[in-house]
């Protein structure tokens, strides 16, 4: 559909491109994704990145196609195939960073060759007044795999001439020099053995603008903005005009030209001024764009992660989020918090002591600070200090204390960031702010308050004074990749209580979502953000959605849960490892090995895929390694590792571990089953819900996938499109006999087709009743529940839309495991006795036609009986679309 100028998605279908899955890949898949009922491409980002990369997050050339994926007219023909359809694309951009990358970058190169004299100096956000003296108009590069001097004379470093020019070789790196024409560089490579033969090559890299250094030196001496800690991806400057255009030129053509639809903007939070830059994006399509038009001109949505009751500010022209406040509120209704209390006690009584994730979180998030951020905190204090002293009330507040207080202050901030700028302080602002200062002075008593008072007036007096300001933008630039370090890649990884709560944009300490909550979510969504995406899985999520559905049923079935633990933990006691350390793995990681196994299990398997082995060997040694427990990405412990690995192999070895694996296998074929059940409700209450549907690849059939790099796997698209249509020709040989259709995908649903046969349906009516899903109203029907249910029954979740020419209902049940451990599907007039939905009084009467079994439920008295609605299939998606012959 289209909003003014702007052709709004009714759902997106997200590719992940790489060398396996190119820009002719996506060409290839336009008329599946169509017959899937997606309306918009979404492609990750396309601009050059490194020749390595396996993302595209490390932009080489903001204003070139990757040539990996394709040519221009490859990305021209894709555009011109989903139009010919009515459909769209939507690219992801990077404005934040470029990949700090010597050999690829050709900007990054010259700023290394020239340093502040260069002409993209100013593009990139480094420190060039440095209070070190040998730093200043210098930039740190820490590639080094050791000590710069133990590297420098075991001969690593080598001059060498290639393409008429000098190079500094190291490993396959190659670095700019400048040489003075009359410098003489025969011999001066130096004699490993020999130190003092290095000091004329010593003498010319000290004249370079770049240090080279230890990578390990980062965290503590590294002199431009990152993204997170991430030493090969650089901040850029996007905040200045010219930066701004000189990285968008490539951008602004595809927008102008038709080829782009929309963009979704990657890390808006580490931008100086997020909204001055997103009112800029949207003269992208237009030099003399009005004011007026903006948001309308181009469809915009953000990676911004908002927490609780944290909204979107106000000042962002953007159409929305990219969903994952909506993944986690939908996921949530399916834990069954009034048992977490239970699973707290279960978790503690296997690893031992458990912290509460408030806990859990304050400490990472200032260990994260301490170690990982010290430059950046270092840089932030000078300028407290230079505040501080300029001011005879506060001078005598010394260096040391400031950082005490400056790391309390953003360790206890509850958002990601605030967004103080030149143009005032907003509410919201004062009020995180002030949640933080009061939640600082409280932990530190051994701190004086007025030093965290002056932390805050600091912040809030920021538009009244050019320092304050610099500092407080920095400040802001800080405090998001601080929460997201030390809450999604530290705490997540340590607290494994319920893995399917350690989600991004999730908060463990609040878990599950109540009925009234979700529907008030979506109310508010359809009053704000009603075109933001709807994500349920995304390149960056810990756990694809079927992993989640899966494991939310354990807190249903904590009992159980509890005796297989007890089981498995003496079963398979002898396959861990005795170190000096202890055994290995540790109770909290062994606890995550089962979790993630039942996760991953395939449903239709008595053992697991020799694939499952290396899978989990990688997740746990990466989550091991998050957690920074036993070890570390920085200085990892083998002796741990193989422990972990050795503990898994044999765990899954099922000679090994007979017992084990039997059941294990029969657990998960019980988790799976309810898991499904979730699964297909989180579909259909996706597409109900106010909002644009998005859909990572693969996901139209069961994905059992981790984070990163696991959920990278190239699909098979092909088979995808055969599934989809045999589906066709089932719905066309069948006519009026849906239910059928259902009940084989039902007796097969391991093989995923029963989750593609929901997808497609409920993407068709939405595309086919646009403006009912975007814009219509939003109602949370009240339930009815026969009075023999008790507390562990399933339950029913409905939503209605309506607009004066259609109306649609939507039910799926949670808690559902109780059934599907018996072999049983919530269906039917035995598990919903006389239970009922209350749709509003305008649509009493009203006959609704359900589009996935065809059955007609009829809203007698303003009712729509649940066993009527749920006879054939655990969900339901029913409409009817025209108000003139609704009423029997």
């Amino acid at each position: 559909m289209t909003d003014g100028s702007v052709r709004i998605p009714c759902s997106t279908y997200r590719l992940q491109l790489r060398s396996g899955v190119t820009l002719r890949d996506a060409i290839a898949a336009v008329d599946y994704l169509h017959a899937l009922g997606i309306t918009h491409l979404y492609l990750s980002p396309i601009a050059k990145a490194r020749r390595d990369s396996t993302h595209g997050y490390d932009v080489c050339d903001p204003n070139a196609l990757d040539p990996v994926l394709g040519t221009p007219d490859d990305l021209e023909e894709l555009a011109r195939a989903l139009h010919a359809r009515g459909m769209g694309l939507l690219l992801d951009i990077v404005p934040n960073h470029l990949a700090a990358d010597e050999r690829d970058n050709l900007w990054w190169r010259d700023v290394l060759a020239h340093g502040p004299a260069s002409a993209f100096a100013n593009v990139f956000d480094i420190d060039w007044q440095s209070p070190r003296p040998s730093m200043t108009g210098k930039v740190l590069l820490p590639i080094l795999g050791d000590a710069y001097g133990a590297t420098l004379e075991r001969g690593e470093l080598r001059v060498e001439r290639a393409d008429g020019a000098w190079v500094l070789r190291y490993g396959d790196r190659d670095l700019p020099l400048h040489v003075s024409p009359a410098e003489d560089l025969s011999a001066i490579d130096g004699e490993a053995g020999t130190p003092a033969s290095f000091d004329r090559l010593h003498g010319l890299l000290e004249r370079q603008a770049y240090r080279l250094a230890d990578w390990r030196t980062a965290p503590e001496q590294v002199n431009y903005r990152r993204f997170f800690n991430i030493e090969h991806l650089v901040g850029v400057r996007v905040d200045a005009p010219d930066v701004f255009a000189a990285t968008h030129d490539w951008m602004a053509r595809l927008v102008r030209h038709g080829i782009v639809d929309g963009l979704r903007v990657d890390h808006p939070d580490g931008l100086a001024l997020p909204a001055d830059y997103l009112h800029r994006l949207h003269r992208l399509a237009a030099d003399d764009l009005n004011e007026e038009l903006i948001p309308s001109s181009l469809y915009v949505v953000v990676e911004k992660i908002v927490l609780g009751r944290e909204m979107l500010p106000d000042a962002w022209p953007v159409h929305g989020t990219t969903g994952y406040e909506f993944l986690n509120q939908l996921s949530g209704i399916f834990v069954a918090r009034h048992r977490v209390r239970r699973l707290e006690r279960i978790y503690a009584r296997f690893a031992g002591r458990h912290p509460s994730f408030a806990e859990t979180e304050y400490a990472a998030r200032k260990q994260v600070i301490e170690t990982v951020f010290t430059s950046d905190l270092d840089r932030l204090v000078d300028m407290l200090v230079a505040i501080a002293e300029s001011d005879r009330r506060t001078r005598d507040l010394t260096p040391h204390r400031l950082r005490r207080g400056l790391l309390e202050v953003t360790a206890a901030l509850p958002v990601y960031r605030t967004y103080v700028n030149a143009a005032g302080v907003t509410p919201s602002d004062r009020e995180w702010l002030a949640d933080a200062v009061r939640k600082a002075d409280r932990r530190n008593a051994d701190i004086e308050s007025t030093l965290f008072a002056f932390i805050e007036d600091t912040i809030l007096r920021a538009p009244e004074d050019p320092a304050r300001l610099a500092f407080t933008l920095r400040w802001q630039q800080l405090t998001g990749p601080v929460f997201a370090k030390a809450v999604e890649d530290t705490a997540f990884y340590r607290d494994n209580l319920l893995l399917s709560l350690n989600e991004v944009g999730g908060d463990p300490a609040h878990p599950g979502t109540g009925i009234a909550e979700f529907h008030a979510a979506n109310q508010t969504r359809a009053s704000h953000t009603p075109r933001g995406l709807l994500a349920t899985t995304t390149h960056d999520t810990k756990l694809s959605e079927d992993v989640r559905a899966r494991l939310n049923v354990l807190s249903e079935l904590d009992d159980v849960w509890q005796r297989h633990l007890t089981a498995w933990r003496r079963w398979l006691q002898r396959h861990r490892t005795q170190t000096s350390d202890g055994a290995v793995p540790d109770r909290h990681d062994e606890y995550r090995f089962y979790q993630l196994l039942i996760g991953l299990w395939p449903a239709d398997a008595e053992t697991p895929p020799a694939s499952l082995a290396d899978r989990l060997v990688a997740t746990m040694i990466k989550s091991a390694r998050e957690a920074r427990r036993h070890t570390s990405w920085v200085r990892p412990n083998g002796a741990y590792e193989d422990g972990v690995t050795t503990f898994v192999r044999q765990s899954l070895d099922a000679t090994r571990s007979a017992k084990f694996v039997a059941s294990a296998a029969s657990f998960a074929r019980t988790i799976a089953a309810a898991g499904m059940i979730n699964s297909l409700a989180q579909v259909v209450l996706k597409a109900g819900s106010p909002g644009v549907p998005d859909f990572y690849q693969g996901t139209e059939l069961w994905s059992l996938r981790l984070t990163d790099p696991d959920n990278r796997a190239v699909i098979d698209l092909d088979y995808r499109a055969r599934m989809l249509r045999t589906l066709d020709d089932d719905l066309a040989a069948a006519g009026a006999d849906r239910p059928a259709i259902v009940r084989r995908l039902l007796d097969a649903w391991p093989d995923g087709a029963i989750k593609m046969y929901v997808t497609m349906l409920a993407l068709r009516v939405r595309r086919r009743l646009a403006e009912l899903f975007t814009t219509g109203e939003y109602a949370s029907p009240a339930v009815t529940r026969d009075s023999s249910g008790g507390g562990d029954q399933p339950q029913v979740v409905a939503i209605v839309r309506r607009t004066s020419a259609a109306a649609a209902l939507v039910a799926a049940p949670r808690f559902a495991s109780r059934l599907a451990s018996q072999g049983q599907w919530p269906m039917g007039e035995a598990v919903w006795a006389e239970s009922a939905i209350v749709l509003p009084d305008e649509l009493a009467g009203v006959t609704f036609t359900d589009a996935l079994t065809g059955a007609h439920v009829t809203a007698e008295n303003g009712r729509v009986r649940v066993a009527d609605l749920l006879r054939d299939c655990p969900v339901a998606l029913a409409v009817c679309e025209s108000t003139t012959e609704r009423r029997v």
